[in-house]
């Protein structure tokens, strides 16, 4: 009996060792050990701690050599995150990133994901950063900045270009030592647009002094300099003028508001005689009081003092018309009177 318990226990220790060589077995020098069962599995080397799933010779902590599907994390518990936590030893922060309980995949620095940073629902496949509930294809819940100042995107909706700092639903800023198209604005007209809004422009240069341009092509059409003085046709807008044109204008209608003439028409008023204006004409060539042809040639005319000075020489000559039929009025008057004189001398003889 004593013979067939011996010979039972040996027959139990054989298979132990052998299943333990099928599951567990020396490869190589240095104690590397793995898990097989008829091929390499997991292959462990206590000289640097490395692991190798797949692989005989691991160079990090963990190497993973598969086909299909390489690593599966499942949670076993329901209504439970599913995560792989990072973290470096000498930091007490941490980063968590795996499946909340609602199937979104998350990245985020709390165990339960609950603070995500970076979301991607299920359902939808929207994608949020700095929140977890995105509504749109991308939801970015805070400042974005592409490239520095390139193009920003503030938590108040201001959207800058060149700039971090937008002080303005859209601001745009460019700098440099010399002139560059800060705005382009490009239409491709393919058909009458329906219905349109009126809308308030402002463009403004970045400090006092400079001028802003409209061009078509090389060419600019329109020049408004610091001063708010308007060029049309040229790009030095004179100083003395608010609009200045290098061309002809055509318009329905101008209303100029300039100092008038009625002061023709004072008691004070000293209206030349006939006899000096007969004088100015034959030494001027000109009315008393109106610019000759050479001064308007070089010089131009102010619309509104010509209109004025027009009317004046208008109002004169009702003056000299009224002197005049108050004379020809005295003279026939007088005619009259001759008449009847004669008319009764020759009724006397």
């Amino acid at each position: 009996m004593k013979h067939l318990e011996k010979l039972f226990g040996h027959i139990l220790l054989y298979v132990v060792l052998l299943l333990s060589s099928q599951l567990f077995g020396q490869r190589g020098g240095g104690n590397q050990s793995s898990w097989k069962s008829n091929v390499g599995i997991l292959y462990t080397d206590p000289s640097n701690t490395f692991v190798g799933i797949g692989v005989q010779n691991p160079t990090a902590p963990l190497e993973i050599n598969a086909i299909g599907l390489k690593l599966f994390l499942n949670q076993g518990v329901n209504s439970t995150p599913s995560y792989m936590k990072f973290k470096v030893k000498s930091s007490s922060a941490s980063w968590t990133m795996g499946l909340s309980t609602g199937n979104d995949f998350m990245i985020g620095v709390s165990d339960d994901l609950t603070d995500s940073k970076f979301t991607i629902m299920s359902s939808t496949g929207n994608i949020g950063i700095g929140t977890s509930t995105p509504a749109s294809k991308l939801s970015v819940n805070g400042d974005i900045d592409i490239s520095g100042s390139r193009l920003h995107v503030g938590t108040d909706g201001n959207i800058g270009i060149g700039t971090t700092a937008p002080t303005e639903p859209l601001h745009i800023y460019k700098s440099g030592t010399s002139g560059v198209t800060t705005l382009k604005l490009e239409y491709d007209y393919t058909g009458d647009p329906n219905g349109h809004q009126d809308a308030d422009w402002r463009l403004q240069a970045a400090s006092s002094g400079g001028k802003f341009h409209i061009a078509s092509g090389t060419q600019t059409r329109l020049t408004i300099d610091g001063a708010g003085n308007v060029g049309i046709g040229t790009t030095s807008p004179s100083p003395s003028y608010k609009l200045s044109v290098l061309g002809k204008i055509r318009a329905e209608e101008i209303v100029v508001e300039t100092g008038w003439s009625d002061f023709v028409f004072e008691d004070d008023y000293r209206l030349m005689p006939l006899k000096e204006v007969e004088q100015h004409i034959k030494a001027h060539k000109h009315l008393p009081g109106i610019p000759s042809a050479d001064e308007v040639a070089a010089n131009g005319v102010s619309v509104g003092e010509m209109q004025a000075k027009l009317l004046q020489k208008v109002e004169e000559l009702t003056l000299y018309v009224i002197e005049q039929n108050k004379a020809i009025n005295q003279l026939q008057q007088e005619n009259i009177e001759l008449r009847k004189e004669i008319n009764l001398m020759k009724s006397e003889r």
